[in-house]
């Protein structure tokens, strides 16, 4: 009687752990009786181990699992026979389309353990090796005014090392006077590299004053 209620409550979440213990009961619950070590079943109760056993048959065939489509219409009618054969041993009239749709399941439910597989299939194939997991990176937190600053100094840089403007040397005396006028002293820092017979860029050197202290 145990088995039967177990197998109604759960016949529409057929991977239930407690759903596969109950139909690993039926053989022991549906035996008949025991003489010397010979079983003797009654009339239903051998109805109930046929079904079982047919039902059975079609869950341990790995090669029918390969056409779900048709797999599992030819399950779905061994297992409702199966659950008719053990309600006529425990006394209860029910008929194959009570059986088979007199049932609720919430659509919610249905749609977590469809999302509970995917995740654990895909967390295990991840694990395996089989996949890898994709990073992309859409954006980062950047200081505007930073990079703005990065991106003139290259500019400038680029200028410098490529010809397009020179440095400008100030040279000013011990009060801080400018001597002189302001005046680029290298070109082109690394030349032109489109010009191949162009000499290597000359550097200037610049004289440095010193004030020598008067001796009064």
């Amino acid at each position: 009687m145990r088995i039967f209620d177990t197998l109604m409550a759960t016949r529409l979440t057929r991977i239930a752990p407690e759903h596969v213990t109950a139909l690993n009961m039926i053989d022991l619950a549906f035996s008949g009786i025991c003489v010397f070590g010979r079983n003797f079943p009654s009339k239903t109760e051998r109805s109930v181990l046929e079904s079982w056993r047919a039902y059975l048959d079609h869950l341990n065939n790995p090669a029918s699992r390969s056409a779900p489509e048709q797999w599992n219409p030819v399950a779905e009618n061994l297992f409702v026979e199966l659950l008719y054969a053990i309600s006529h041993d425990v006394g209860y009239a029910f008929d194959k389309v009570q059986i088979k749709n007199a049932c609720y399941r919430p659509v919610g439910h249905g749609n977590v353990e469809t999302e509970l597989n995917i995740i654990r299939e895909y967390f295990a194939k991840l694990a395996s090796g089989e996949k890898t997991l994709n990073m992309n990176v859409t954006g980062l937190p950047v200081n505007q005014d930073f990079l703005k600053s990065q991106l003139d100094l290259h500019a400038k840089m680029d200028s410098v090392l490529t010809g397009k403007s020179a440095i400008v040397v100030r040279v000013d005396d011990n009060k801080g006077e400018s001597k002189g006028t302001q005046q680029p002293i290298v070109g082109n820092l690394l030349g032109d590299p489109r010009k191949k017979s162009e000499p290597p860029p000359k550097y200037v050197q610049l004289p440095i004053q010193t004030d020598t202290p008067s001796s009064d």
